[in-house]
């Protein structure tokens, strides 16, 4: 079984260029190998679409300190990651039915995810 490096680790994801460019977004990876995500502190997102809480990620190595994580918000949007953690540079696939589109960015870890989903602010990667 491969070692999860999000569990239990909150994130937050800096986007620098595409439709979300300046925005931030925490994730909060928690044990039970779920995810939540919300507008970050750093900046105003906008109205976004609520997820149910505990959406189901997926994550696979790449290489050593490379990993792509993917997930589905109940929103139809599935954001897909790649998380250098060497130089904490993010590249992101954000696609539904209708669209496609790259980010680029970069992430930080900001502590520990917390224990339970209280749906706070949560709002879709997209």
């Amino acid at each position: 079984m491969l070692k999860d490096p999000l569990r239990g680790k909150c994130f937050d994801f800096v986007f620098t260029d595409g439709q979300m460019a300046g925005k931030t977004f925490t994730h909060s990876f928690a044990n039970d190998g779920t995810v939540t995500f919300a507008s970050g502190p750093k900046h105003e997102s906008g109205a976004h679409e609520k997820p149910k809480p505990g959406v189901r990620y997926s994550f696979m190595p790449i290489r050593d300190r490379i990993y792509a994580l993917s997930y589905r918000s109940d929103g139809g949007y599935t954001l897909t990651a790649i998380m250098d953690f060497e130089t904490q540079k993010l590249v992101a696939f954000v696609s539904n039915e209708k669209m496609n589109e790259v980010q680029q960015g970069i992430f930080e870890e900001t502590g520990a995810s917390p224990k339970r989903y209280r749906g706070d602010h949560v709002a879709s990667a997209r």
